[in-house]
């Protein structure tokens, strides 16, 4: 595969050293006209564009992106970003007659947890958290973790498919087996799902897999999704009430008795329609999504992940060789295409992000864990070249002491 020529498809600043698609991800060249032709369309003839262009390209994204993560299209929908997602799901879920637990990893992204706190808080259910190994050798590990913790008053369990911070791959499909075998919901959050690693919805079996599509995959910006199972398809609602909520308007009378999964006229379903349409918006982000797939089909998604695995192997091996401690476990099973590193507790966020961002041109994610560790994360995508990771490892070969007294210079 000739990288160097796939990595011109990708819109990326020439002058910067992106290793950091964990927080936001470039975007296909391809899916970033499309959209931008069609925002032409809705500045200029928004009557078109909303009543006739965006059905059917809505229709064929959805479509599309069912088909790439094996979900059925009716029931999948279209929002935002993930934060929008995971709160119109917890926020349907728990209702004021809620009663029992919510479950959670002591590692969820924070402003999530953020969200499932205050629903229990309004609600009266319990947060209850799953500690997880800090290095475990294998998945077994995790599982027995969750396993101890599904109590019968446990009726929700939420966790990251990988977690944000450390780059580490939970076993999806044996957590949510055993949620499933004890009748408690599972919610989860797979705001780097796509793109990160082969993913087969169906196989994980989440009650809702909630994912982002800019982070990876290479949509535009402002797109995500929400894949939901049959038995929460009458539980959730939207957090916006518009048009879809009870039929349309200017509807015949009865319109609104039809069958709420059957094809509609508006790209989806009247229970789609429901939860996604939040009145008038841009959403040609969204319609990008079957453009976007098309360059992952013309490069071949395992290409890709094998890709990655091969740059995050080399970024352990050099960062290791430094003596830089590895948060992300070594498991093939475990790890993928981002791996974080431990930093001296010493240490400035802001001030570590300045110097690399001002000296070596370099972006990547840093995160404080509630233990009070400090990681620094490195992402690989198929665009990252070896000689990119190299710049980093430069970066971070000098004495640690030096290091520190130099980052004062770019505060």
């Amino acid at each position: 595969m000739e990288w160097d020529l796939v990595r011109q498809k990708v819109l990326l600043e020439d002058a910067v050293v992106n290793l950091n698609c964990g927080s936001f991800g470039p975007t296909w060249r391809s899916a970033f006209l499309h959209a931008a032709n069609l925002r032409s369309v809705l500045a200029s003839a928004p009557m078109d564009f909303f009543l006739r262009l965006v059905p059917g390209e809505l229709e064929r994204a959805r479509r599309s992106l069912a088909d790439w993560v094996n979900h059925p299209w009716r029931r999948l929908f279209f929002t935002s970003n993930v934060s929008v997602a995971i709160n119109l799901v917890a926020k349907s879920l728990l209702t004021s007659g809620f009663r029992g637990a919510v479950l959670l990893t002591d590692l969820e992204y924070g402003c999530m947890r953020w969200c499932w706190e205050s629903l229990c808080a309004i609600s009266g259910a319990e947060l209850r958290v799953v500690e997880l190994p800090k290095f475990p050798k294998d998945s077994e590990e995790i599982i027995d973790a969750f396993r101890e913790k599904m109590t019968s008053s446990v009726k929700i369990v939420f966790f990251s498919h990988i977690i944000s911070a450390t780059g580490m791959i939970l076993p999806a499909r044996e957590i949510c087996s055993l949620a499933r075998n004890r009748g408690i919901v599972s919610v989860v959050d797979g705001a780097h799902g796509p793109g990160f690693l082969p993913l087969d919805i169906a196989s994980i079996g989440a009650n809702a897999y909630c994912a982002n599509l800019h982070k990876w995959l290479g949509v535009p910006a402002g797109s995500a999704m929400v894949a939901f199972d049959e038995g929460l398809m009458d539980r959730l609602d939207p957090l916006v009430v518009s048009w879809g909520y009870r039929g349309y308007c200017n509807q015949p009378a009865g319109w609104d008795s039809r069958p709420l999964d059957s094809p509609d006229e508006w790209g989806g379903t009247p229970r789609l329609r429901r939860l996604e349409f939040q009145g008038t918006q841009d959403v040609c982000q969204w319609l990008s999504t079957e453009a976007t797939l098309q360059e992952w089909d013309s490069i071949g998604p395992d290409n890709v992940f094998s890709r990655q695995r091969k740059l995050s192997d080399y970024s352990r091996q050099e960062m290791a060789g430094k003596g830089w401690k590895a948060w992300t476990p070594e498991s093939p099973e475990m790890h993928g295409a981002m791996t974080a590193w431990e930093l001296p507790r010493t240490w400035n966020l802001d001030l570590v992000r300045n110097w690399l961002r001002q000296k070596y041109r370099l972006e990547v994610g840093l995160n404080r864990l509630p233990t009070g560790e400090l990681l620094l994360r490195i992402s690989n995508h198929f665009f990252t070249t070896q000689s990119e990771i190299d710049v980093l490892i430069r970066a971070l070969s000098a004495p640690r002491a030096g290091l520190e007294a130099e980052m004062w210079e770019f505060q």
